[in-house]
């Protein structure tokens, strides 16, 4: 009996050590996150011809908007009220910021929640963007034709296109709709981002 549970457990631990191994074969790492716990910040390519782990790698960071060439398909009504300024990914969750301009002048506002990666054949086909109503996740937006690009000169850029699956106004955001193709520059990431443990401060805000 003890040897019959001896060999029950090994082959547990060994299907365990697979799949970590497994899961880990599929994201490329890089040589310059060697010092850092945190999601590889490097990551480039097409999302749509990554699987999760990797399109994970590559949305993940700040994605500057408004500072970039962006090109928006809405109408110039839509882009004199409302302005996509930035939207950040984290490992687990998102947020959108925005420029409002409303009767008492420009403000800022910001959607923020969970997404999930959609796949099919194991490759990711789109991300969808939820925010929370009365604890309920809300399908709010969805990404498709993601592509990150390294540039020689140093940096990132993503094109992607966004479309937005409710009116903005349905959660008290005066803005028309968004929706549409766009380009984005990736914030360079802050020096504790290269280094940082899994104890240290950085990594467990930035990680969720």
């Amino acid at each position: 009996m003890n040897k019959i549970l001896f060999y029950l457990i090994t082959f547990f631990l060994v299907l365990s050590c697979s799949k970590d191994k497994d899961e880990n074969e599929e994201v490329v790492a890089d040589d310059r996150m060697a010092d850092s716990a945190i999601t590889n910040i490097y990551a480039s390519g097409k999302v749509s011809e990554q699987t999760p782990a990797e399109a994970k790698q590559t949305i993940f960071g700040k994605w500057d908007v408004g500072g970039s060439s962006s090109k928006n398909i809405s109408s110039s009504k839509s882009l004199s009220e409302c302005t996509f300024n930035f939207i950040e990914f984290t490992d687990k969750s998102y947020i959108m910021n925005l420029s409002i301009t409303g009767p008492d002048g420009p403000e800022s506002g910001s959607i923020f929640g969970n997404y999930a990666l959609i796949e099919a054949d194991g490759l990711v086909t789109e991300v969808r963007l939820y925010f929370s109503i009365s604890g309920d996740d809300i399908h709010i937006a969805t990404l498709t034709n993601i592509e990150v690009v390294e540039k020689a000169s140093g940096g990132f850029d993503a094109t992607f296109d966004i479309n937005f699956e409710i009116d903005l106004g349905d959660v008290e955001i005066a803005c028309f709709d968004l929706g549409g193709s766009y380009s984005a520059d990736k914030e360079p990431a802050m020096e504790e981002t290269l280094s940082a443990g899994v104890d240290s401060n950085h990594y467990k805000v930035v990680r969720n």
